[in-house]
């Protein structure tokens, strides 16, 4: 078992250790550490610590463990959207509950416990066409053009969990632009900017589907 010492430095080395994807590796890097933090609320030993274990649980019921596992996942999903344009697949993150379900619930009117959440390669295409770094393929336009808004980079991707299960202000998505389905929309600020997100309510399906996102100057 490391030393925290040790262990602190392990994690600053290790976007070095893997320089072939140093983006990857910071996410794992912050995944080891909501994992240290884990076994120091596991390992409490008492009423009182499995208490605090309850209450480290997100927004959206998600536990900090679950929050960094899907981020690995969802970096991991970018890349594979991003380097095979023709990859079709779903990661599905987890479920809405808690105070994220009763937020919607009061947005939209519907009774959203207990849905999945999930995102696809499609999804993560759709959003690096609108709103990644700016380039051109065969002479079109890519990625992100107004001025106030910052492009989305593998980082980002890597936030969304985060961004779905501690957001800093969740509201209803324009329903011009989701004329058949209620949208949300939640936003969380980082040193970097402010991260957007949005989910569509598919009630059929019981699903909470993310759509798109884009990040602002802060």
């Amino acid at each position: 078992d490391p030393t925290p010492e040790k262990a602190e430095k392990l994690l600053e080395d290790l976007p070095n250790l893997i320089p072939e994807d140093p983006a990857l590796a910071a996410v794992i890097a912050e995944a080891m550490a909501a994992e240290f933090k884990g076994v120091e609320a596991t390992n409490a030993g008492t009423s009182e610590g499995a208490k605090k274990g309850w209450e480290t649980r997100r927004k959206n019921g998600w536990t900090p463990e679950q929050v960094a596992e899907n981020k690995v996942k969802i970096v991991d999903l970018a890349s594979k959207a991003l380097s095979d344009r023709s990859s079709d697949e779903t990661l599905v993150m987890g479920s809405t509950e808690g105070e994220a379900a009763k937020d919607i619930k009061a947005l939209t009117g519907i009774d959203v416990l207990g849905y999945s959440q999930e995102i696809s390669t499609h999804d993560i295409r759709h959003e690096d066409k609108r709103h990644g770094p700016p380039r051109k393929i065969n002479k079109k336009k890519y990625g992100e053009r107004r001025e106030d808004q910052i492009p989305i980079t593998t980082e980002d991707y890597g936030r969304i969990p985060e961004l779905l299960s501690d957001y800093d202000n969740i509201e209803l998505g324009d329903p011009e632009r989701n004329t058949d389905r209620p949208s949300v929309v939640y936003t969380k600020t980082y040193p970097d900017g402010v991260l957007y997100g949005v989910e569509v309510v598919i009630e059929d399906d019981k699903k909470m589907h993310y759509k798109t996102g884009w990040k602002k100057k802060a």
